[in-house]
């Protein structure tokens, strides 16, 4: 006599933690999983941003520092734009790096960000987002990007 149903569905020894990608993510839903990729894309999106423009202030600080053709009353330029320019540089390391101190850099970036209309506007919304919003995504004890993107990934081909 067989004591098993032939139509039940198959059962499996996983246990609830092992039905997901990562342990790390098991307390969190599908939503809550996707919102944090969401803002791990905007926060490296802000990141790449605040690269390319401390690149540029720099080189438009090094350009007008090297001209012989300075114009009287300049300097404040030259220095503002070598200052946000280096700012810029240190608050981008320090966001792909997702330290704590990249969060708060982030936040200050994002409000200078908001200035530069429209296109800045877009970013600076963005990236106020992602630092705000996820701040498990930075410090010590941080979700990486790559595991967030692979747990994404994978819950959505499951469709969990």
């Amino acid at each position: 006599m067989q004591t098993q149903n032939p139509y039940s569905p198959p059962s499996s020894a996983a246990t609830q933690e092992e039905s997901y990608g990562n342990p790390l993510f098991a307390r969190f839903s599908k939503e809550a999983v996707e919102k944090l990729y969401f803002r791990s894309c905007n926060v490296t999106a802000v990141a790449s941003f605040t690269s390319f423009i401390s690149i540029i202030l720099l080189t438009n600080a090094t350009l007008a520092l090297a001209s012989s053709t300075r114009v009287v009353g300049f300097d404040f330029y030259i220095i503002l734009f070598g200052f946000l320019g280096g700012f810029g540089a240190i608050s981008a390391y320090h966001m792909i790096r997702r330290s704590r101190s990249g969060r708060n850099m982030g936040i200050g970036w994002s409000f200078f960000a908001l200035i530069l209309f429209p296109v800045g506007t877009i970013i600076g919304i963005a990236g106020l987002f992602g630092f705000i919003q996820a701040p498990i995504l930075f410090g010590e004890k941080r979700i990486t990007h790559k595991e967030l993107k692979k747990e994404y990934k994978f819950r959505r081909s499951l469709r969990i």
